[in-house]
C-alpha cells in the first residue's frame, strides 16, 4: 500500500510540473517575451559614442537596421559561433556585411564593394564591441 500512494504522489507532483510549465509557457508567449527579436547595438560609428541598431529576427532569418525613413533589410545566416548578417547595396547604401561573435560580443563590419572578406583598399572596415539592447517602455 505504502508503493501505491508513492507512486500516487509522484504522478502527482509530475502533473503539477507539467501545469506550471505550460502555464510559464503560456505567460512567456503572451507577453512576448518568448519570441521577442534581440537588439545589437554594434560602435561602429567613427566619430564619437552612439552605434547602430540591428534587431535580429532569428526565425526568418532576416535582420534590419531601423531607420527614421524606413528601415534596412538584410539577410541574416546563424551559426553556432557568429551571425552574419547581409545587406544588398542600393542608391542610397553600399552593401554592407557584418559578422558579430556569439560568445565576445565583437563584431567585424565591411561595406563598399563586394566580395566581402578579401581586402580591398575601396571597402571600409571596423571592428569593436556589440551590446544586446534591454527593451524598455517609454
Amino acid at each position: 500500500m505504502a508503493k501505491q500512494s508513492r507512486t500516487l504522489s509522484r504522478d502527482r507532483r509530475w502533473d503539477r510540473f507539467i501545469g506550471v510549465l505550460s502555464f510559464a509557457g503560456f505567460i512567456l508567449g503572451f507577453c512576448g517575451l518568448a519570441s521577442a527579436a534581440p537588439i545589437l547595438v554594434c560602435a561602429d560609428q567613427p566619430h564619437g559614442p552612439g552605434g547602430t541598431a540591428y534587431v535580429l529576427d532569428v526565425k526568418n532569418n532576416t535582420a534590419y537596421i531601423p531607420r527614421r525613413d524606413g528601415k534596412r533589410e538584410g539577410v541574416l545566416i546563424t551559426s553556432s559561433d557568429y551571425y552574419l548578417i547581409r545587406f544588398e547595396g542600393n542608391s542610397r547604401f553600399y552593401p554592407k556585411e557584418i559578422m558579430i561573435n556569439r560568445y565576445t560580443g565583437n563584431f567585424v563590419l565591411e561595406y563598399g564593394s563586394e566580395p566581402f572578406g578579401n581586402y580591398s583598399s575601396s571597402n571600409v572596415y571596423r571592428t569593436g564591441p556589440c551590446q544586446i539592447l534591454k527593451k524598455q517602455k517609454l
